[in-house]
């Protein structure tokens, strides 16, 4: 540390002693609340979802460990990934799905599913019919985005380097908000879909259309703790993603073949 004239500055080595105490004081108070976590079969498996696909991840995992022997119970929270996160480093979550892009620090992340983001348009839209535009398809339409970072920074950068950065009118943290908006006619969405079909809320029916030139990979991903070794249940876990209904033309399944952890450091 240096003395300063109006406190005390960290040194560079003491920036990073810091960082390696705040993740040692994480590592012991998660531990003891995952211990059960590593055994061969957990009694619940605590399970968060990003909100965004908590609609199909939850039934198809939900039912996949129901029909194992013995059942296990799933208890499940939704919410944003930095929630999620904080959570199961406080111990009160085992494990978290949700999407890549959205990968918190001192996390790591086993990809399911990679994504592309499509466009969400009312049934009765002039692109409805069609099963796949191109972002000058965009040019004359009210477009409303995602507000989470860093997706949405990342989309609007490649909207205006298209010459479509102009569509976008606005952008809400809630994906129901963005649905309802469309259902209502008054924009179109994007938004990364893992289903065959979309509903609002209410019920009501949307269309997704696969966009040929907006390429923006990301990937449905079970995500842990980056100090934790992946528990046993963790390969059930990915199976149950896999068991989910694919029909959206963005969407490919990962190889079991080429699974990898991707890690984003403490920062």
């Amino acid at each position: 540390m240096r003395e300063r004239s109006k406190g005390v500055q960290l040194t560079d080595e003491g920036r990073a002693a810091l960082v390696q105490a705040r993740d040692i004081l994480r590592r012991v108070t998660t531990l003891p609340a995952l211990a059960g976590f590593h055994a061969q079969r957990p009694t619940t498996l605590r399970l968060g979802i990003f909100g965004a696909s908590s609609a199909l991840v939850l039934p198809a995992v939900a039912r996949y460990f129901a029909e194992l022997t013995p059942p296990v119970p799933v208890e499940f929270k939704d919410g944003s990934l930095d929630e999620l996160a904080e959570l199961m480093n406080q111990g009160e979550l085992d494990v978290v799905v949700g999407f890549l892009n959205q990968l918190a620090p001192g996390l790591k992340a086993l990809p399911i599913m990679h994504v592309t983001p499509g466009l969400i348009v009312p049934p009765g839209h002039p692109l409805a019919q069609r099963s796949r535009i191109r972002l000058a398809d965009l040019a004359d339409e009210k477009l409303v985005l995602l507000r989470l970072e860093p997706a949405y920074t990342i989309i609007k950068r490649l909207l205006d380097s298209r010459g479509v950065g102009h569509t976008v009118r606005a952008a809400y943290r809630s994906v129901e908000n963005i649905k309802s908006a469309v259902a209502a006619g008054q924009a179109v969405g994007l938004l990364y879909s893992i289903g065959p079909d979309l509903r609002n809320a209410e019920g009501q029916p949307l269309s997704v259309i696969a966009i040929e030139d907006l390429e923006l990979d990301n990937a449905l991903s079970i995500m842990i703790p980056d100090f934790m070794e992946p528990a046993p249940v963790l390969d059930n876990l990915a199976e149950a993603v896999r068991t989910i209904t694919l029909g959206s033309p963005h969407t490919r399944l990962v190889d079991p073949s080429e699974y990898q952890w991707v890690r984003r450091p403490l920062e």
